[in-house]
């Protein structure tokens, strides 16, 4: 979610996502020594050339520019839903195929998709027509969104080896499609403006669509579309509910995904009023994704992410694992307790919280590098850096769906089972692994935060820059 944004509703382990709050309190304001080491190792990789990169001036943003900008998140909302809540329950529950089948295959189309966000992201950059570098990728993906995501939601009827090739090809499809739309739309946002807290409000909208449209996405999924029957208790299970979940889905991401492109065009879908320098080779994309306080964001984000992807691909098989906990001890309320569902939605509030800020937080980290990368290189390749930021984000729905499926493999959680009739063994067992998982995931991205170098280049800290250029500077 979001972001762009993250799909809600995942009430992960409050307690390690709480040390996520604040990715930004590192080592961001005072750059000592040692900081300033770490800069001159982390700007070896970009070659300084005279070339002066040009940045938006610090201005504030429409109100009408923010909507637009962030409606269009509203698509990879309905993509994370999917992908993280349902895609590994349908096609191991509904189709029948393995979960671990299913999770490697989500994986493997991870890894393709892993080699299409750097070409988006570099072609993104590269691109000149008569409305910009952005815009015609934003306008050509809408309907490829739309098309491939009906396709996911209907597999051929046919043995388990092609059924998982066409999940395989199909939801590299979905992915790519986003992507082409996702990386150049978030790489607008070093456009709009250079100013520090603008870019966090701005980002504010962004998130704010994608998680509302997650929510309410879900929120029609469960209380319209897979409501339980008679022939179906469980409605998750009747396969005829996904036929309009993929509708449903399909138009309000071609809208989405219009609306912004169009919203945003005006002011920003035009030539650069310079000429500009980017990546132009495969050896300067590897450097500048080789800079080294991207590299650290980036780990964080990925331990981070996992939180939340798994916590999303158990979301219909576990809810949340503190409760399950403080019910083992008897500390948690008991069923039918009045005071059962406020005890489970406040870890679920706390999570959710703890996650959007991380995310934020992160998004708009990303925005510090691109501007320090740019000052120090000459080169203008914010659309190369988003799309391994965009990467890692899809990664919370591949990455999760991937351990998610090995984890139900472990503990030998049964295909096609029944609400209730799963033994309480299985259940605690995949209890312990989840919660397992989380805290050494969370603890990972909590001390890789707080390695970040960079401050911010405007606002807070306007010395902030030339301090990283001038450290750099003595070994150049």
């Amino acid at each position: 979610m979001c972001c762009s944004a993250a799909v809600p509703w995942s009430g992960r382990a409050w307690l390690v996502d709480l040390g996520m709050l604040c990715p930004r309190l590192g080592r961001r304001e005072e750059l000592g020594e040692d900081a300033n080491a770490e800069h001159r190792q982390a700007d070896r990789s970009l070659a300084r050339v005279n070339a002066p990169a040009h940045t938006a001036p610090p201005r504030r943003v429409p109100l009408r520019t923010k909507l637009a900008f962030g409606v269009g998140t509203v698509a990879f909302g309905i993509k994370d839903n999917g992908f993280g809540v349902f895609l590994l329950l349908f096609y191991n529950q509904v189709v029948g195929l393995p979960a671990e089948a299913v999770g490697a295959t989500i994986g493997l189309a991870l890894v393709l998709d892993a080699l299409i966000d750097p070409v988006v992201g570099n072609l993104s950059d590269r691109t000149r027509s008569r409305i910009g570098r952005r815009h015609p990728w934003m306008y050509g993906a809408a309907l490829p969104v739309a098309l491939s995501w009906l396709m996911l939601w209907h597999p051929p009827t046919s043995g388990t080896g092609a059924t998982l090739g066409y999940l395989l090809i199909v939801g590299f499809l979905v992915r790519a499609s986003l992507s082409a739309y996702e990386v150049p739309s978030i790489s607008l946002l070093p456009e709009m403006t250079s100013d520090y807290q603008e870019r966090t409000v701005v980002l504010r909208y962004r998130f704010l669509f994608g998680w509302v449209g997650g929510l309410v996405m879900l929120a029609i999924a469960y209380g319209l579309i897979f409501t339980d029957t008679p022939e179906y208790p469980n409605g998750l299970l009747n396969p005829d509910g996904y036929t309009p979940y993929a509708v449903i889905g399909a138009i309000v991401m071609l809208a989405s995904i219009l609306l912004s492109a169009w919203g945003t065009h005006k002011k920003f879908a035009r030539p650069p009023a310079h000429p500009i320098d980017t990546a132009e080779n495969l050896g300067q994309i590897i450097a500048t994704l080789k800079y080294r306080p991207f590299l650290i964001l980036m780990v964080a984000a990925l331990f981070g992410m996992a939180i939340q992807g798994i916590t999303f691909a158990l979301t219909n098989y576990l809810f949340a694992s503190a409760p399950y906990w403080l019910r083992y001890f008897d500390l948690a309320p008991p069923n039918g307790s009045d005071w059962l569902p406020p005890f489970i939605f406040a870890f679920v509030f706390v999570g959710n919280t703890a996650g959007i800020s991380a995310t934020l937080f992160t998004t708009s980290m990303m925005a510090d590098v691109t501007d320090h990368a740019a000052s120090k290189g000459g080169k203008q390749t914010e659309g190369l850096f988003f799309a391994g930021y965009f990467f890692l984000q899809k990664a919370i729905s591949g990455i999760g769906i991937f351990l998610s499926g090995l984890i139900l493999g472990l503990v030998g959680f049964p295909e096609n089972a029944q609400p209730g009739a799963v033994d309480q063994d299985v259940l605690m067992r995949l209890t312990l692994f989840y919660a397992v998982a989380l805290v050494v995931f969370g603890l990972a991205a909590a001390w890789s935060y707080l390695r970040f170098p960079l401050g911010p280049v405007a606002g807070v800290d306007p010395q902030g820059l030339d301090r990283v250029i001038d450290a750099a500077g003595e070994e150049v």
